[in-house]
């Protein structure tokens, strides 16, 4: 009982203990698991059906329908997922009394920005916390065509000038810590002040309330005043900042009142003019009016103090009681945010922000709870700040912008795996074996891997770093993992030794863009680069191993025939210039190509031989005919539809020819790299396409905000981008097809637009990196039990120019599967792209987009029966192709109307593609094609057409099967849509009609 009902009970009391009071929890005494489970099954069925409502509102229409009481009992306490997913920020903030009494001990100081008449005026503001006193100034302008920001030696300048230089140095100035604040001139200058620099949590303003507001007011007032008055808009800012420290009064009482303990005169003058009350001077002499200026004061910050407390008891008594949160140390969180955050969205289809409202992101782990001491008994206290590590970056949190990860985003996060990094593989080399590591150091760390965790040492003791806490990888041996000194037992043995490498830091763009990207990759690379060594500098084995990689590369290079030896007197203009390149690696890339057990303890020597530059005197008269096979000497025809594909008859006689005829590194097979793609070929003789690794080196441009012509420079970079992107497309990937052609397309306007929208097909084309068009095993027996399908689209008017998008895609598929009417489906050769002639109507679209499917189709039908062996006559091609059986398959019905009767129509109003329908018909039959129609929810080339629909080819290539043919045959899909959903609706209505009558 107590174990199946552990998921509603509280803490030390029974299982029922925790229900609320509208619930009646007696019913679920004596309950057992498997009824529990069934009641919570039933629950969980209904609050889906509902759409999610709260508990209170399940339980009420829950018993406005007389459900049973256990039924109520269950769910008045159920936990939704989905619910704690989608759960949005909110509007009340945190409320928080602790705020600073003091006068000048606490300034908060934020930077805003107000574009005014074609200028943009970057202002700073500080406040100070206790009194509300303000003080502004200008930091730059310039046009609003310029992107500038304040710098933080700026705001050290104007911090010291125009405030410590007035009321002295605070204990503690708060930020929020962007822009300008991050810099480190900031944080030193406070630290060589012995000023705290106090740092509020990204997003949480209620942290510095007072100069949010503060900065909310006086944007207001200035807007307000510029409509009014023609000024400048820093004189404006000068003037509303004045305005509020003479009139923002707390019970009566002005920030200025307090600050110096008189206001302003009447004609904002610090002092009475001729006519006003003289102001004397004398603070001390009770006779004298001065001695109620000091009063005044003294009343002013008592008063102020006064309206302090009662506001903070107002807000004590007025706030809201919200749930008691928790976070511990290794916790999984997700975290709000307004604005996106370099990381990913809990979900990535539905949370995007938007104005207003927050959105969580994550996953990320706990690191720690900031503490406070209780001032009543000294006790400390978890505080409101959480640290938590997210995507490899330390941030600070508010406990009200974080949220415990579901069950649902905790197993999906701990199922995450990374991909390893592919290692190169390298020819056979000579081996140097490496030093071994002490013994007593391999001792050492296998006794201290063993001891436990002393947390309570490990977080007061700096000096106590177990070896037990750093988590190492199976196939990693233990000397690549740092050494921690121990300084307890005072043995310096089993420190390892430890190398510096002083890289150059990157010197463009690219490189600090890379090194931010992948810093391992970075390094690594730059290492590489400086690991050619000196041959005078070895010592006498490792000269020995490197004359033997010099002789192999010589050799190399005598049996290859790249050169010959001299047998008369060469000039010396004709001589070749050369140089030595050595080097040494690890010996696990040539043990990986050898399929021998990698030997850890080796590093092997690599000589190459580098031509300097030279130019052949006789170069023009040196024959140009590259030497190539003849087919008679490889046993291979070439064939007649791609002259880049060869036919071959006797295989193995031909792979042993092929093979001694030239010198080959190691041939790879299984998984490989072709071309940027990561093939690998499993045992069903299925094949697997990956081109994650070319995606992932994809970078976005520079944002431009403003509308103008690109540049020459930028509109190249946008060719290359999407000329990069074009080749994942064309490989793998015909998914972003359809977006890709449409922004070619737009490189002739060249707009700044398109910038935004090139960025975001790059972040598409890396989000779906890992999904692309596989080879799989189609069941079939025999090549004549495959068939060929293809599906034709086309959308109108939807290009910059107004003109029309085809697309096609053409598949294998198995005889079989198309009886079934579904079944697994190879593609073949795929498009996406402009018609060539203008479109008068839809009707005219799709018959040039079949025109484009049906070609190309009858191409890929000939190819296949000439690779099996038939040949292809100049004639009669189509009697080749009809051997092997095609499908095309058409969403437009007056289309596929017009094909199927094959007689022209004298109803019809385009009669020139009618005339064009009738043609196509008749190749169609010569070629023994099939027609076929399906609604524009199976139609795969709707994908390639609009960009909004490539959904449709992301769920195709995630399964790899698709649905040719469907239960109620032209019915078109927003009708089948309809049917669904009613059919769904009276199922949910006859479930809820079961629960009722059974509980």
């Amino acid at each position: 009982m107590h174990d199946a009902g552990s998921w509603i009970a509280s803490e030390g009391g029974p299982a029922w203990a925790c229900f609320a009071l509208t619930a009646k929890k007696e019913c679920l005494q004596g309950i057992t698991k498997t009824e529990l489970e069934a009641l919570l099954d039933t629950v969980q069925k209904l609050h889906r059906k509902f759409g999610h409502p709260p508990n209170s509102l399940l339980l009420k229409n829950l018993r406005a329908r007389g459900a049973s009481d256990k039924l109520q009992a269950v769910a008045a306490e159920y936990k939704c997922d989905v619910c704690l997913e989608n759960q949005i920020r909110s509007s009340t903030p945190a409320v928080t009394l602790h705020r600073e009494d003091r006068l000048w001990c606490t300034l908060q100081i934020d930077g805003f920005y107000m574009c005014i008449g074609g200028e943009v005026f970057h202002y700073l503001l500080m406040v100070d916390e206790a009194s509300g006193f303000c003080v502004i100034e200008e930091m730059l302008r310039h046009s609003d065509q310029e992107m500038r920001q304040m710098t933080t030696a700026q705001v050290c300048k104007v911090v010291e000038l125009r405030w410590c230089q007035m009321f002295g140095f605070p204990e503690r100035i708060k930020l929020d810590p962007e822009g300008a604040f991050r810099g480190l001139d900031l944080a030193n200058y406070c630290a060589s002040r012995d000023v705290e620099l106090h740092f509020v949590p990204a997003e949480y303003h209620e942290g510095i309330s007072e100069v949010e507001r503060s900065i909310g007011t006086i944007r207001r007032n200035i807007e307000t005043f510029m409509r009014a008055e023609q000024c400048h808009p820093t004189r404006a800012a000068a003037q509303m900042v004045a305005a509020h420290n003479s009139l923002a009064r707390s019970s009566g009482w002005s920030p200025i009142q307090w600050a110096f303990g008189r206001d302003v005169t009447v004609t904002a003058h610090s002092r009475e003019r001729e006519g006003e009350v003289c102001a004397r001077s004398a603070m001390a002499d009770p006779t004298h009016s001065m001695h109620e200026t000091l009063q005044l004061r003294t009343r002013a910050e008592k008063a102020f103090l006064e309206y302090r407390q009662k506001e903070l008891l107002s807000r004590a008594s007025n706030s809201k009681t919200r749930p008691a949160k928790q976070f511990l140390p290794g916790d999984l969180i997700f975290y709000q945010r307004f604005q996106v955050p370099q990381d990913s969205p809990a979900n990535a289809v539905i949370d995007r922000p938007r104005m207003n409202i927050a959105r969580f992101y994550g996953p990320a782990r706990v690191l720690a709870t900031e503490t406070r001491v209780d001032h009543v008994d000294g006790v400390r206290r978890p505080g409101t700040i959480v640290w938590v590590v997210a995507n490899g970056r330390l941030k600070k949190f508010h406990h009200s912008q974080v949220r415990h990860a579901s069950e649902t985003e905790r197993l999906v996060a701990e199922g995450r795996k990374r991909d390893a990094p592919a290692v190169a593989e390298d020819e056979e080399m000579e081996l140097i074996p490496v030093p071994q590591a002490s013994s007593a150091s391999t001792a050492h760390l296998a006794s201290s891997s063993s001891d436990e965790l002393d947390m309570a040492r490990f977080m007061h003791d700096p000096k106590y770093f177990p070896e037990s806490f750093v988590v190492l990888s199976e196939d990693r041996p233990h000397d690549c993992i740092f050494q921690v000194e121990n300084f307890e037992d005072g043995n310096e043995d089993h420190l390892s030794t430890a190398f510096a490498v002083t890289l150059p830091a990157p010197s463009s763009d690219q490189e600090w863009k890379s090194i931010v990207k992948n810093p391992k990759k970075f390094i690594a690379k730059s290492v590489q680069k400086g690991v050619e060594i000196s041959y005078a500098k070895l010592n006498s084995e490792q000269k020995v191993a490197m004359d033997s990689a010099k002789a192999l590369e010589v050799d190399n290079w005598m049996k290859t025939m790249a050169v010959k030896a001299a047998k008369k007197f060469v000039p010396q203009k004709e001589l070749l210039r050369m140089r030595w390149v050595l080097t040494f690696k690890s010996s696990s890339e040539a043990d990986a190509v050898q399929g021998t057990p990698p030997s850890q303890d080796c590093v092997k020597a690599k000589a190459r031989i580098v031509i300097l530059g030279y130019s052949d005197p006789h170069l023009l008269d040196a024959s140009s005919v590259s030497p190539a096979m003849s087919r008679l000497s490889t046993g291979a025809e070439r064939l007649t539809t791609d002259s880049c594909v060869w036919r071959i008859r006797a295989w193995s006689n031909f792979l042993q020819g092929f093979k001694g005829a030239y010198e080959w590194s190691p041939w790879e097979y299984g998984a490989f790299k072709h071309c940027g793609v990561q093939i690998v070929q499993h045992p069903d003789f299925s094949v697997s396409i990956d081109h994650s690794s070319f995606c992932s080196e994809l970078k976005q441009m520079t944002p431009i905000k403003e509308t103008r012509k690109l540049h020459p420079e930028e509109l190249s970079q946008v060719r290359a981008i999407l000329g990069s992107i074009q080749w994942r497309v064309y490989q793998s990937a015909p998914q972003h097809a359809a977006k890709l052609n449409y922004l070619q397309s737009l490189v002739a306007v060249q707009d700044s637009s398109m910038v935004e929208q090139v960025n975001k097909l790059v972040r598409e084309v890396f989000a779906a990196r890992s999904l692309s068009c596989q080879v799989q095993a189609l069941g079939a027996d025999n090549p004549d039990d495959l068939c060929m399908i293809g599906w034709s689209d086309a959308s109108l008017a939807n290009r910059p120019d107004f003109s029309s998008t085809g697309g096609y895609l053409i598949a294998l598929m198995s005889k079989k599967a198309i009886q079934d009417g579904m079944g697994r489906v190879n593609p073949v050769s795929w498009r996406s792209g402009k018609l060539r002639r203008v479109a008068r109507s839809s009707l005219s679209a799709e018959s040039q987009a079949l025109a484009d499917a049906e070609q190309e189709l009858f191409y890929a039908r000939s190819e296949w029966r000439e690779m099996m062996g038939d040949d292809l006559g100049a004639t009669k091609p189509e009697e080749v192709s009809k051997r092997m059986q095609g499908y095309l398959v058409v969403d437009a019905k007056a289309m596929f109307d017009t094909l199927s009767k094959g007689v022209l129509a004298a109803s019809q109003k385009d009669k020139y593609t009618g005339l064009e329908l009738l043609a196509r018909s008749q190749h169609l039959e010569a070629q023994q094609t099939t027609l076929l129609w399906c609604d524009s929810d199976h139609q795969l080339a709707d994908g390639l057409t609009k960009a909004s629909k490539q959904d449709v080819l992301k769920r195709f290539l995630s399964s790899g099967m698709w649905r040719i043919r469907y239960d109620g045959a032209y019915v078109s899909a927003k009708k089948r849509r309809q049917m669904i959903h009613e059919e769904e609706e009276g199922n949910s209505t006859f479930l809820l009609d079961f629960v009722f009558r059974t509980h």
